[in-house]
């Protein structure tokens, strides 16, 4: 289904944002659930972008509105973020296309210009 998405999007001339949480926090501690090569290769993705927020950032955002999750500490905060970054690096080395870690402890409006930004779409 994303792949054929995907494909209609390009043959459109649109982009596509597909918003990955490959790193999840669990009971006994994460897991990492990652697209396979093939797939990444399959969706022809010409940029990733991680977005990270300091550990205070995130616990305030989590405790604001926490959707059913449990508020984590701060090092394990930091550990995901560490994971997120790690899992798109490895993305970015894989398939050869750039890797952006992007601070997202700003506001929204700022944050969608940075984007763009990056990938030239201003």
């Amino acid at each position: 289904m994303l792949l054929v998405e995907a494909e209609s999007y390009r043959a459109a001339g649109k982009h596509l944002l597909i918003d990955s949480h490959p790193v999840t926090k669990e009971a006994f501690g994460f897991r990492v659930t990652p697209f396979t090569l093939k797939r990444l290769l399959d969706l022809k993705i010409d940029h990733f972008i991680c977005l990270y927020a300091d550990p205070d950032v995130l616990a305030e955002r989590i405790q604001k509105d926490p959707q059913g999750r449990p508020l984590p500490t701060k090092f394990e905060l930091s550990v995901h973020v560490e994971l997120q970054a790690c899992v798109v690096s490895m993305y970015s080395i894989l398939t050869g296309q750039p890797c952006h870690l992007v601070d997202s402890g700003i506001g929204a409006a700022q944050l969608m210009q940075r984007i763009q930004r990056i990938i030239g779409l201003i």
